[in-house]
């Protein structure tokens, strides 16, 4: 298969796969200010969420950047194991705080009962050391079936050896640009925000903007989609919690189709977006 080359947001150094390989390289030191080249879930994913933050800091809110939630994190990091970039190392007990108790944690399969909770420790394999291309995407690599390791390919642009010709001056007509009011959409989630963002993502796609004039419009609303993933994953949970099966089932339809939409972001794919959105009506 080809190599994919890391571009644009594939190339960004916040994304949750290339901090969670800084972390277990020693390269970032966890929350506790201390550099190790083994660490639980939890830790990396603390250290992913402080880095999002600081960097959320200096930017607008408008183009503030979406962190994952710990459930979707263990997802993405479960293939990063499955690629056989880390491996486990041991098992420990999770503690409270001080005075270090352990904590216990309640199993229901065969009658529920009380045990001592374990987190897992994972190191970097060889190949997830030497590997630059698949971290960027855990996902994708996955399924596409990337291999590994590989190294990121830089592309360089050779020397031009023959002058490029000239081609002679046409007169072009001024188009006045598309204007197309930004919606307002609020930090939860509801049909009628879906259908706002709907409206809008259609409106910009029937005028036909593209480039980098379609990447400012779709970084302006992403935030929006990141939030109503976090509040949608956080209402699931909640409904989980309480048995109520009807929420259940719709934050779970809403989840689904919302990360479709956030995935379409992180692409720059309008068409995916859309689609999703779309399902949410």
């Amino acid at each position: 298969m080809t190599t994919p080359r890391l571009r644009g947001r594939a190339a960004q150094p916040l994304r949750p796969g290339f901090i969670a390989k800084a972390v277990l390289s020693g390269d970032i030191p966890l929350a506790t200010g201390e550099s190790v080249k083994e660490a639980a879930i939890t830790d990396i994913h603390s250290v992913y969420r402080y880095l999002t933050k600081q960097e959320n800091l200096i930017r607008p809110r408008d183009r503030r950047l979406r962190g994952m939630t710990y459930r979707s994190f263990l997802t993405l990091f479960r293939f990063a194991y499955l690629l056989g970039l880390v491996e486990r190392v041991r098992e420990e007990p999770m503690l409270f705080p001080p005075p270090g108790e352990p904590l216990l944690s309640i199993r229901k399969p065969n009658g529920a009962h009380i045990v001592e909770a374990k987190r897992i420790i994972y190191r970097l394999t060889l190949v997830g050391r030497e590997d630059e291309v698949a971290w960027s995407n855990l996902c994708r690599a996955w399924i596409e079936h990337w291999p590994v390791p590989q190294k990121a390919i830089i592309e360089e642009v050779p020397p031009t050896v023959v002058p490029p010709i000239k081609p002679p001056a046409v007169e072009v007509p001024v188009v006045p640009p598309v204007e197309l009011k930004m919606p307002r959409l609020a930090e939860t989630p509801s049909v009628t925000q879906f259908r706002k963002l709907l409206v809008y993502l259609r409106a910009v796609r029937d005028a036909g903007i593209s480039g980098m004039a379609l990447t400012s419009r779709l970084d302006a609303v992403s935030g929006r989609a990141g939030d109503w993933d976090m509040w949608t994953g956080d209402a699931l949970e909640d409904a989980k919690e309480a048995g109520d099966k009807a929420k259940i089932a719709k934050f779970t339809l809403w989840g689904k189709h919302i990360k479709e939409a956030v995935e379409g972001f992180l692409d720059e794919d309008s068409p995916k977006i859309i689609g999703a959105l779309e399902k949410l009506m």
